[in-house]
């Protein structure tokens, strides 16, 4: 009785993620078909339009169009039913690092690794700059604790709790 359970259990979790390897390349080749390319497929059980739904599946998906805009869409889609867009958005305008991505979508090589930092890597500091650094925060910090506790050290305070 229980290896039929088992069974069981184990053909729907097969048959679920074949379906949604199909579901993603499904929903890939929609865009790209269309010149665009995937950042991000992520299923969405409860994503907009899943109220009374029974065969589609939900999906969030991050895409560039072909003119370089960022999306943000909902799309349904299931075996026999195609791709159905619930709700898509520009998130962002074209941006000018737009063209120096490399075309497809290639395997090994998401289109999010290739978009380059906005922001300056944090400048380095020596060990010898840090430790300057941390021994003056120190230094201030003992005289803050020493005023605030009326002018007594650490060990001042601690003796005089016994």
């Amino acid at each position: 009785m229980y290896g039929l359970l088992l069974i069981g259990v184990v053909i729907t979790v097969v048959m679920w993620v074949l379906a949604s390897s199909t579901d993603r390349n499904r929903i890939a080749k929609y865009i790209e078909e269309r010149g665009g390319r995937i950042v991000s497929i992520a299923y969405a059980p409860f994503g907009r339009g899943w109220f009374g739904e029974k065969n589609d599946r939900i999906y969030e998906v991050v895409y560039y169009d072909h003119e370089g805009n960022q999306h943000f869409a909902s799309c349904k889609t299931a075996a026999w039913s195609g791709v159905y867009w619930t709700e898509d958005r520009i998130t962002y305008p074209k941006a000018r690092w737009v063209e120096s991505l490399s075309p497809g979508h290639q395997p090994g090589r998401p289109v999010i690794s290739q978009i380059p930092q906005t922001m300056p890597p944090p400048p380095v500091e020596s060990e010898m700059e840090e430790l300057i650094r941390l021994r003056a925060e120190n230094a201030e910090l003992r005289a803050r604790l020493g005023a605030g506790a009326g002018g007594m050290t650490k060990s001042e305070i601690r003796n005089s709790n016994q």
